[in-house]
């Protein structure tokens, strides 16, 4: 039996002959005299876009909030195998399927590289890192849905919603907006910026955290930057100066992405200076 186990690989031998042959799947191994004598297989898996991660749970789309085993592993199966860190289970993606025990995650199994097409900003209150919205108010020019679960509401041009932290808190639903067409935009009329009321491209989630309402914007990255060059590098500095901006805002979000470090809010960048 071929086994890797706490990040190394080993060659255990059996007391008994396998009933079927096994390949990349999760046990509990059980040795006894140097020989494995029982194992205890863990064939549940699932899989989804990951939303959320923490120290003791994972939020996954279609499943909700599921904790972590106190044994819980990251195993990497594509090219060699390696057992990776915890902010190696990146927000906003499926490249991962896991394993259950119960109603527990017990591991999680990375089967192929990310390709980083999207990006989830957090979207701050007052541009510090203040993040908790005790109030969220959305509407848009164009026609737009709201997705609660399964459920799928249509919604017409300038019509409000206004989501309450208690109220939200209560139920513990993930609210997705989103445009009909591409080039529709959210209006996030509950906070302003020095430019007035902001408005996002791509998707907004709204979702309860512990103090307040969390709002994340999901878009592609080079959309990203269709905002972020201009606010970062004058139109009036040249075309030459915008191109690397470009490179440089682009090279940074992708750093911020595979860093995981917003992971906890379900994000990859803030939407700070």
């Amino acid at each position: 039996l071929d086994a890797y186990i706490d990040g190394k690989g080993i060659k255990l031998s059996c007391e008994f002959p396998l009933q079927e042959q096994l390949e990349k799947q999760i046990a509990d191994i059980t040795i006894q005299n140097r020989q494995v004598t029982g194992l205890v297989m863990k064939p549940d898996t699932i899989r989804g876009k990951v939303l959320m991660t923490g120290k003791e749970q994972i939020e996954i789309e279609g499943y909700g909030v599921l904790p972590l085993q106190k044994q819980y592993r990251i195993y990497k199966l594509y090219g060699e195998y390696a057992m990776e860190p915890t902010n190696s289970i990146l927000v906003g993606y499926s490249n991962v399927t896991f394993v259950m025990e119960g109603d527990t995650i017990c591991a999680a199994l990375i089967t192929e590289a990310i390709k980083a097409e999207n990006i989830r900003v957090l979207i701050s209150v007052d541009r510090t890192a203040n993040y908790q919205h005790s109030q969220v108010v959305l509407s848009s020019e164009d026609s737009f849905t709201s997705t609660v679960g399964t459920l799928v509401k249509e919604h017409l041009p300038g019509e409000e919603l206004v989501f309450d932290y208690e109220e939200l808190k209560q139920s513990g639903e993930r609210i997705v907006i989103k445009p009909f067409s591409e080039s529709g935009r959210i209006r996030v009329k509950s906070i302003t910026r020095s430019y007035g009321i902001p408005q996002y491209r791509g998707t907004l989630e709204v979702v309860a955290a512990e103090e307040g309402l969390l709002l994340v914007n999901e878009l592609p990255l080079e959309e990203y930057l269709y905002s972020v060059v201009p606010s970062e590098m004058p139109v009036s500095h040249g075309e030459e100066a915008l191109k690397v901006q470009a490179v440089c805002a682009r090279s940074y979000a992708y750093q911020q992405l595979m860093a995981n470090r917003y992971a906890r809010y379900g994000a990859h960048v803030d939407d700070t200076v």
